[in-house]
């Protein structure tokens, strides 16, 4: 029998009902995935945007407790969609319990998400804005290059691929990227 699964893990400030994650959760289900939210990373008293490393390994944590009554074999497929520290977290996993195989959808991964990215993996695309400050654009850009990884830059767009220019052009941005997760050609 064929089944499979999707979890969602969070950023810092983005839960999985913002929507870049709830429409990837949105999208899987309708194919028939089975669904994991990560709702919390349970990191109490560090503030995860100015000490990212430490909220990580306390995020990590936290999570593998939360996770770890999960039966991995039973799935044939299994998609981690994760938004900016979250992109740390699900490749540590991913690692730590030699999953296999994993597909990623990476929405603004971190600068320490980058040596991860180094090793060979399976990505449905990898998303992130001109004006993130959280990763080294170049570095990112290069990894990619080099292990053929689908990047797409969203012009003018910070770490929450949103911009406050004008509102309808964020329903524009979402569209793009929700496109991408079924790996469909933009228009």
């Amino acid at each position: 029998m064929d089944k499979r699964l999707i979890v969602l893990f969070p950023g810092v400030n983005y839960s999985v009902d913002c929507p870049l994650l709830y429409y990837a959760e949105f999208y899987y289900q309708l194919k028939g995935y089975e669904v994991i939210e990560i709702e919390s990373y349970n990191v109490e008293g560090i503030h995860g945007l100015s000490d990212l490393d430490t909220y990580a390994a306390i995020a990590e944590k936290n999570v593998k407790t939360q996770l770890q009554k999960v039966d991995w074999n039973q799935y044939t497929h299994i998609v981690f969609a994760s938004k900016s520290i979250g992109t740390v977290i699900a490749h540590w996993l991913e690692d730590e319990w030699e999953l296999s195989p994993v597909t990623h959808i990476l929405l603004t991964p971190l600068n320490q998400t980058l040596p991860y990215m180094e090793k060979e993996r399976d990505y449905q695309c990898i998303v992130t804005g001109t004006e993130d400050s959280f990763v080294d654009m170049q570095r990112l850009k290069k990894v990619c290059q080099q292990k053929n990884y689908p990047l797409t830059v969203i012009d003018g767009v910070g770490h929450r691929l949103e911009t406050e220019e004008n509102f309808t052009d964020n329903l524009k941005i979402l569209n793009q990227i929700v496109k991408l997760y079924g790996g469909e050609k933009i228009v």
